[in-house]
C-alpha cells in the first residue's frame, strides 16, 4: 500500500488565519501581537491577489493543524512595481518541538524558492539553530552593525554610553531638515533612483511602509546641500518615561563625506532625545563614520527592546544570498514592528 504524506507543504490559505494565529501563539510566542491585532498581520503578510498569507505551511492532514511555518515578505507587499525585483525578507520561521524528527525547516524554505524563485532572499534576528542552515545554504551571515551619536549634555537614562572625545566640524553647507512625503516624492523619487547595492526601494514602498503604517509614526529627514536634497532618513522616535531616543531605521541615498555632528545635535536638542542610533549592515562605514557616528563598543549599553523596555545589548544576526552586496537596516524585514498593541494618534 502506498504511504500518504502527513504533510502538505504549501502556502497560508487566507481562510486560515486562526490556524496561522494559533500556531503563532502557541509555537512561537504566547500573546503575540498578531494575535491581538490582526491588522498588522494583514497589512504586513496578506497577499489579496493570491488569496492568501505569505506563510509557507506544513499541514497535518490527520490533525487538521499546522506543524511548521516560515513567514516571509516580498518588498512588493509596499508597492506592486517591486514585483519585478523579486526580492523577499524572511520572517517567522518555526517547526513544532513534536514534529523535529516529522518536518525539516528546509522543506518549507526549498518550497518558498521553488515557487517565487527570488532574486534576492534575507532574513534578520535569526535564531542560534538555523545558523547552520544559512551556512550549509551559502548564506552570506553576520550581525547587525550599531552606530550611535550622543547628545553633548548626555546623561544616562535610557542607555549607557561612554563619552568619547569628538572631534568638532569643520564649516559646511550641509542641513539636515524634517520633511513631509507629499512635498517631497519627486526628491525620493531622484535619490531612489540613483541608490545602489541596495534593495529596490521606491516612494510608494516609503509610503505605504513608514507613512501609512497602521501603529508606529515615523518622521523623514532629509540632507541638504544649497537647497537640494541628497540623501534622506526614517526616524521612530522611541520614547522611554520621561525620556526619548532617536532610531534611524531606513537610510536612502549616499553617506556625507564630511561631519554632520552639529547637525545631528541640532537633531536631538530639537526631539529633546538621548541620542541618536542606527543598526545596519553596509559595505563600507567609513563614511558613516565621517558624518559623526561612533560604533557602539562592549562597554556601552544601548537598548534593542522597548517593548517592554529591556536595558541591554541584543545582537541581531542577518543572513542573506543575493548576487549584490545588499545594504539593511533596522526597519527591513519585520524587525522594526510593535511588540505590543499600540493606537497610532491621527
Amino acid at each position: 500500500m502506498e504511504k500518504i504524506a502527513i504533510h502538505e507543504i504549501r502556502f497560508c490559505h487566507q481562510k486560515e488565519q486562526s490556524l496561522l494565529l494559533d500556531f503563532i501563539d502557541r509555537h512561537w510566542k504566547k500573546g503575540h501581537i498578531f494575535t491581538k491585532d490582526t491588522n498588522l498581520l494583514d497589512w504586513q503578510h496578506l497577499d489579496k491577489e493570491n488569496h492568501r498569507y505569505n506563510f509557507v505551511v506544513a499541514y497535518n492532514q490527520k490533525t487538521n493543524e499546522f506543524d511548521a511555518i516560515l513567514g516571509f515578505i516580498p518588498t512588493s507587499q509596499y508597492d506592486d512595481a517591486l514585483k519585478k525585483y523579486n526580492q523577499l525578507w524572511l520572517a517567522i520561521w518555526k517547526i513544532k518541538e513534536s514534529m523535529l524528527t516529522k518536518v525539516s525547516g528546509l522543506q518549507l524554505l526549498f518550497y518558498l524558492n521553488s515557487k517565487l524563485k527570488p532574486t534576492t532572499i534575507c532574513s534578520i534576528g535569526i535564531t542560534d539553530n538555523v545558523k547552520n542552515i544559512y551556512d550549509a545554504l551559502k548564506y552570506k551571515r553576520g550581525v547587525l552593525s550599531h552606530f550611535f551619536i550622543m547628545v553633548d549634555d548626555y546623561m544616562a537614562k535610557i542607555s549607557t554610553i561612554k563619552k568619547r572625545d569628538i572631534s568638532i566640524d569643520t564649516p559646511n553647507e550641509y542641513l539636515i531638515r524634517e520633511v513631509t512625503f507629499d512635498k517631497h516624492k519627486y526628491d525620493f523619487d531622484t535619490i531612489l533612483s540613483k541608490t545602489e547595492n541596495s534593495i529596490a526601494k521606491t516612494s510608494t514602498y516609503i509610503k505605504n511602509k513608514f507613512v501609512n503604517h497602521p501603529s508606529y509614526e515615523y518622521l523623514l529627514f532629509g540632507i541638504f546641500l544649497k537647497n537640494k536634497m541628497i540623501s534622506f532618513f526614517i526616524v521612530r522616535k522611541i520614547d522611554v518615561d520621561e525620556n526619548s531616543c532617536l532610531r534611524i531605521v531606513d537610510y536612502f541615498g549616499d553617506f556625507i563625506n564630511v561631519s554632520m555632528y552639529k547637525e545631528f545635535q541640532r537633531l536631538l536638542l530639537q526631539k529633546s532625545s538621548e541620542y541618536i542610533d542606527l543598526l545596519c549592515h553596509l559595505p563600507d562605514t567609513s563614511l558613516l563614520k565621517k558624518m559623526g557616528f561612533v560604533e557602539k563598543m562592549s562597554e556601552d549599553i544601548i537598548p534593542e527592546y522597548f517593548e517592554p523596555f529591556e536595558k541591554k545589548n541584543v545582537s541581531i544576526d542577518f543572513a542573506y544570498k543575493s548576487k549584490k552586496c545588499i545594504r539593511i537596516f533596522k526597519a527591513d524585514s519585520d524587525q522594526d514592528r510593535p511588540s505590543q498593541t499600540i493606537s497610532r494618534l491621527i
